[in-house]
């Protein structure tokens, strides 16, 4: 990807240490406003992802927010699968079959109740792969699909 090639901001925020991002779903919408404000940022068109903890605190700050994001992409976490039919918005959560840091039943339950409820859910589950599933995962392909989704 080059600079000024697509219409958007990335934000890559590094949860505080002693902490976890599930813990932190307040300051992360907090976090959300402040960049919104200060960027003149369009708000249908919030994505929002992280991997392994970041992966949690995806699922579980979706959950607090439904309305707030246009499309999430949870990578290697997991959240509350019995809440996940308030999710109003694209996901595509991604997984390791191998994962040996966040077991991939984590992923697996969430996108089973989100399928349960006929909600919008897509599922990369790579098998032979370990917790570094992020190799398969960030490119433009997923680029291209969040900046297809507006919020409704």
């Amino acid at each position: 990807l080059k600079a000024g090639e697509y219409p958007c901001m990335f934000v890559f925020p590094q949860c505080p240490e002693d902490t976890f991002w599930a813990a932190r779903v307040e300051s992360i919408l907090r976090f959300i406003d402040q960049l919104i404000k200060a960027y003149d940022i369009d708000e249908d068109r919030i994505y929002l992802t992280g991997l392994s903890m970041g992966g949690f605190g995806t699922w579980y700050t979706a959950m607090a927010a439904p309305g707030r994001f246009a499309a999430i992409a949870p990578v290697c976490g997991g959240g509350m699968a019995w809440n996940a039919d308030v999710l109003t918005m694209p996901v595509w959560a991604f997984h390791g079959a191998e994962d040996k840091s966040v077991a991939v039943f984590h992923s697996d339950d969430m996108v089973a109740r989100m399928r349960k409820h006929g909600l919008d859910v897509r599922y990369s589950r790579f098998d032979g792969v370990g917790h570094d599933v992020w190799k398969k995962t960030y490119d433009e392909e997923l680029l291209n699909w969040f900046l297809q989704h507006k919020k409704k």
